[in-house]
């Protein structure tokens, strides 16, 4: 059955990057922005197979330090708290203290994360999960408040921004297809689980020497006291509702999405007689998001991104009546890989309106801002995922979709009327001028 859903999934993917192609959806862009892509991408791609390396394995090694499912339970919360609980501070010393120099340390700390695996010591494990939750709080805030700021700075075109956030996501797909074989290829070459930790080691060295020899530095809010980031990003929230709605809309959806990402094996396993093949499984998702990727860079030419992103709540809100209401394996595995689609679509839309949006000196700090409620809510529900059955859990993660659909329908209502535009025209944001964002010059000076 993967094997067919693979198979049909990739010609479909193939099919829409030729059409996008065909249909001119890429836009005209000059060299030294195809350069500056590259110079964000590389780094990017590599920081994101270093983690993706990890993941197919890191429950494998706790059990193999036998280590029973509630002390690894308690790991895995513990990531999750940690990036609730420190990713606020990070985003401001972001802000502060330079993007750049921040996804440097997200190279030390994840590498420090990744040496603790050779330890069976549960509080030198419980260490590394710390470190590896502040790292994800910078993966998932620096380098894309970085790129963001950089790309204005260089006086490149707004609507170029939609297309890096396309090949960032449709990217990464690729990245974590690829870094799931090789992870599995190191494992058996060296014939232990830690090696695809030691092989992201390698990738986040090399990444960390491009970000550091590549890569400028550029800055939020500098000048003030430090606590007053943590009070600027407060009062950008509160007194934008766009910005508010924007991180109502991110916190629940990726709090539905990391919640599938742990239920939807115990989900299709008991639906097969035959082992199942989790690596072909994940690359059928993954490719799945790259249809979605594919999609959003072909609708971003005829739609709002602000439509686009509201639609697609719709869309992964329907994706959970299979598991909720129907037990059949082909639907509740098709209603997967159109959740997966969705989260294609989902990266590109809300990363490039948050580059709209969210203003340039709090940044970071907002971005991470967004992120508490997902962690709090993800270690909640997994907390009390065995006492709820699993249409309850998934019957949540469609009420999450359903608040994520009206805080993202008031900014697509707000920009229509903003813009006086009909539903069907792409919404055109008022330009940010170069001189108005921080830079590194204003910065020295």
């Amino acid at each position: 059955m993967f094997n067919v859903a693979f198979a049909a999934l990739s010609l479909v993917c193939v099919i829409l990057v030729l059409y996008n192609r065909s249909k001119q959806t890429i836009p005209a862009t000059s060299g030294e922005f195809k350069r500056f892509q590259l110079i964000y991408l590389v780094p990017f791609f590599l920081m994101t197979a270093s983690d993706w390396l990890q993941g197919p394995f890191v429950y494998v090694l706790y059990e193999s330090y036998n280590y029973g499912i509630e002390d690894i339970g308690l790991l895995f919360t513990a990531g999750f708290g940690s990036s609730m609980i420190f990713g606020t501070f990070v985003g401001s010393l972001c802000d502060r203290f330079g993007r750049k120099n921040c996804c440097l340390v997200y190279v030390v700390l994840y590498t420090i994360s990744c040496i603790t695996k050779h330890f069976s010591n549960f509080s030198v494990l419980m260490l590394g999960r710390l470190l590896g939750g502040i790292s994800t709080s910078i993966l998932f805030s620096a380098f894309e408040s970085w790129m963001i700021s950089e790309h204005f700075s260089r006086g490149f075109d707004s609507e170029w921004l939609s297309y890096t956030f396309y090949l960032q996501s449709f990217g990464n797909s690729i990245v974590a297809i690829l870094s799931g074989i090789a992870g599995g290829l190191v494992k058996s070459a060296f014939g232990t689980v830690t090696a695809p930790f030691d092989a992201a080691v390698i990738l986040l060295i090399i990444g960390g020497v491009a970000i550091a020899l590549l890569w400028k530095e550029n800055y939020g809010d500098s000048t003030g006291e430090f606590g007053a980031n943590f009070v600027n990003a407060y009062n950008a929230i509160k007194n934008d509702a766009n910005v508010l709605c924007l991180g109502v809309a991110q916190s629940f959806f990726e709090s539905a999405m990391y919640i599938f990402v742990f239920m939807w094996t115990p989900t299709i396993a008991p639906l097969f007689e035959e082992e199942l093949n989790h690596g072909l499984i994940f690359a059928c998702f993954m490719v799945a998001a790259m249809i979605g990727s594919s999609v959003y860079n072909l609708t971003s030419t005829f739609y709002a991104k602000e439509a686009i992103l509201s639609y697609m709540f719709l869309v992964s809100a329907l994706s959970f009546v299979g598991p909720i209401a129907i037990n059949n394996r082909e639907i509740i595995v098709s209603s997967f890989l159109l959740f997966e689609g969705s989260v294609g679509v989902f990266w590109p839309s809300i990363s490039t309106l948050k580059g709209i949006y969210i203003p340039e000196d709090v940044r970071g700090t907002v971005m991470n801002y967004f992120r508490l409620p997902t962690n709090f809510f993800v270690v909640i529900i997994l907390n009390q995922v065995k006492k709820l059955s699993t249409p309850i859990v998934y019957t949540l993660c469609a009420a999450f979709m359903a608040v994520g659909f009206l805080a993202s329908y008031y900014v697509k209502s707000r920009a229509e009327e903003r813009n006086h535009i009909s539903r069907y025209s792409p919404v055109v944001v008022p330009e940010v001028e170069v001189e108005d964002r921080p830079s590194q010059e204003t910065h020295n000076a």
